[in-house]
């Protein structure tokens, strides 16, 4: 009977031949959840050879809403690529968009807007960089870092630390840049005192000094000495000075704080009754 009996066997083959109730039965077991059915069961666990449903998606170059109005159901949209599009809502906020000012401060802003502050800063830098260069083909080190020689002149704004280095045996001049006079490098105390020149700790900075000029006036001096301190009471240098009138004394490596936040103190000690001492200080300048 080509109806069947409820008692037929369900028919899953699609090529088999049955009842309409074991053909029906068949049906039913694809449709209802299981390893042969395309539903399956929350939180079901994967097999292979689990049946489904192939999602279909729609192809769009630029994703675009294809639903009418909010809450209706709408395909899932690819790329030109077959990448699935999707929106990151948190990472468009840090990333942002091509909209919004560049930013070079410490202010807020997007990804975008530093890396379009850093490319502007970078572009005045490149602008400037020949002229800091000087004429003379820019300035170049080696592979180990050490400065070359540099053809030419170079401007520079500000500070520069000028180190002397050796090339083989043989030392590579050096040009100290020009150091402003001040009336901070000179004390001329009265009679029989001592002439002292202090050079307050600063922030961050140290002292450096090239030279000391000094003079005994009215008779020879007694006890007589020039000595400099890096931080009250640690000399770091001391001579004594035995006789009247003028001297000098050229360090041949400038005399620099052995640390930052330190005073530097020059003394030239009181020469006894009737005797004036003064003291001068050549080339003060602090650094890093």
């Amino acid at each position: 009977m080509p109806l069947g009996s409820w008692d037929d066997s369900a028919v899953t083959d699609p090529a088999a031949r049955g009842s309409v109730i074991s053909l029906l039965k068949g049906l039913l077991t694809k449709i209802v959840a299981g390893a042969t059915s395309a539903l399956k069961l929350e939180d079901a666990a994967h097999a292979s050879g689990d049946a489904g449903v192939m999602p279909l998606a729609v192809r769009k170059d630029t994703a675009a809403g294809l639903a009418g109005a909010d809450g209706d159901y709408a395909p899932l949209e690819v790329d030109a690529s077959g990448n699935l599009w999707t929106k990151d809502s948190a990472a468009d906020a840090v990333l942002g968009t091509t909209a919004g000012a560049a930013v070079i401060t410490d202010a807020a802003g997007t990804i975008q807007q530093y890396l379009r502050g850093l490319i502007a800063q970078f572009a005045t830098f490149l602008s400037r960089l020949p002229a800091a260069l000087g004429a003379g083909g820019g300035l170049k080190v080696d592979g180990s870092g050490t400065a070359l020689p540099v053809s030419g002149s170079v401007t520079v704004s500000g500070t520069a630390t000028v180190t002397q280095g050796t090339a083989g045996a043989s030392a590579w001049p050096v040009t100290e840049y020009p150091v402003a006079c001040a009336s901070t490098d000179v004390h001329a105390p009265a009679v029989n005192t001592a002439a002292v020149v202090t050079y307050a700790q600063s922030a961050n900075v140290k002292h450096v000094i090239t030279g000391i000029a000094w003079s005994y006036a009215g008779g020879i001096p007694s006890g007589g000495n020039l000595k400099v301190e890096d931080v009250s009471g640690t000399t770091v240098f001391t001579m004594d000075i035995t006789d009247k009138g003028a001297g000098f004394i050229m360090f041949p490596k400038p005399k620099k704080s052995a640390a930052v936040n330190t005073a530097m103190i020059i003394t030239l000690a009181a020469g006894g009754a009737g005797v004036t001492g003064k003291v001068s200080v050549a080339n003060h300048w602090t650094e890093a």
